[in-house]
C-alpha cells in the first residue's frame, strides 16, 4: 500500500482551518465545500462507443480544488510544462492528493461537531 509521511516529526504545522484560510464563523471550510463543483466523470478522448463502459471517477477538479484550498505545488494542483534539465519539455498533468481530499472532509466534519454543539446548547439553553 502506498502511504506518505504522515509522522509528526516530519512535518511543519501551518495551522487551523480557520487561521490558514480566515474566518471565525465555524463555516470556512463548508462554505468552499458549498462551492466547489463535484461531478462524475470519464477521461477525455474515449471512443464515444466506449463511454458508456468507461471507468468513472466522482471527485472535484485538481485545478478546482487547488483554487479553493492551495494544497500541493502549483505545478501539481494546476498542471502546466515544465523545462528537463536537458532543454525538452515535459507536460505535468494537475493531480489531487487522496489524503488532501480526506483532510478536508475532516476539517468539515470539525466544524459541523463544533456547530451541532452550539445548537445543542442553544436548544438546552432554551428548554430551561
Amino acid at each position: 500500500a502506498w502511504t506518505d509521511h504522515s509522522d509528526a516529526r516530519h512535518k511543519t504545522y501551518e495551522g487551523t482551518a480557520h487561521s490558514i484560510y480566515g474566518g471565525t464563523d465555524g463555516r470556512v471550510i463548508t462554505d468552499k465545500l458549498k462551492s466547489l463543483n463535484v461531478g462524475r466523470y470519464y477521461t477525455k478522448g474515449i471512443a464515444s462507443d466506449k463511454i458508456p463502459t468507461a471507468e468513472r471517477h466522482i471527485s472535484p477538479t485538481a485545478q478546482d480544488f487547488y483554487n479553493a484550498f492551495g494544497t500541493g505545488t502549483e505545478l501539481s494542483g494546476l498542471g502546466g510544462e515544465v523545462t528537463k534539465g536537458d532543454g525538452t519539455k515535459e507536460t505535468i498533468h494537475a493531480s489531487l492528493a487522496p489524503k488532501d481530499i480526506a483532510s478536508v472532509g475532516l476539517m468539515a466534519i470539525k466544524e459541523l461537531i463544533a456547530r451541532i454543539e452550539t445548537l445543542e446548547t442553544e436548544v438546552a439553553a432554551l428548554k430551561e
